[in-house]
């Protein structure tokens, strides 16, 4: 019996205010998924004041909502992480637009037995800036965040 090759395709756009941490902005990004294939991502990204330019880091994950691997009990892992689809250094001016496009191939990561229903695409992105933290406030474990300024999933 001969397997059609069915390509599935979603399309994802959220518009939504970046964190006031840096400025006043908008992201727009859109996700084409064909989960045969590959994945194809793009996202836009633009400051709408001049404070100073925006320096963030953006990272697209690609995941399974119900993983592949299970816990002790059984279970399927949630949102298990499969691969980077891209992983770039942003760097915006004001009333600059980036159009940043991305594609992942599942063969090519090892992944050719994902299903087509059980794919996700996360984008974020994150402040460059480090901020000193703590695991344990009010002192205790310090460590450097960089906050997430951003973030869509398709």
């Amino acid at each position: 019996m001969k397997k059609t090759k069915q390509k599935l395709t979603i399309i994802f756009l959220s518009l939504f205010l970046l964190s006031s941490v840096f400025s006043m902005g908008v992201v727009g990004s859109s996700s084409i998924v064909n989960y045969r294939d590959q994945v194809e991502t793009s996202n836009t990204f633009s400051l709408l004041k001049d404070d100073f330019p925006y320096k963030g880091l953006l990272k697209i994950y690609i995941v399974e909502p119900e993983s592949r691997w299970n816990m002790n009990n059984g279970d399927p892992y949630h949102y298990a992480f499969l691969d980077y689809a891209t992983e770039e250094s942003i760097t915006l001016d004001y009333e600059e637009e980036q159009v940043i496009q991305t594609v992942w191939n599942p063969q090519e990561s090892g992944f050719s037995d994902v299903k087509s229903d059980n794919l996700m695409v996360i984008a974020t992105m994150f402040n460059q800036n480090n901020y000193k933290e703590y695991a344990y406030p009010p002192f205790k474990n310090p460590f450097y965040a960089h906050y997430v300024d951003a973030a869509a999933g398709a």
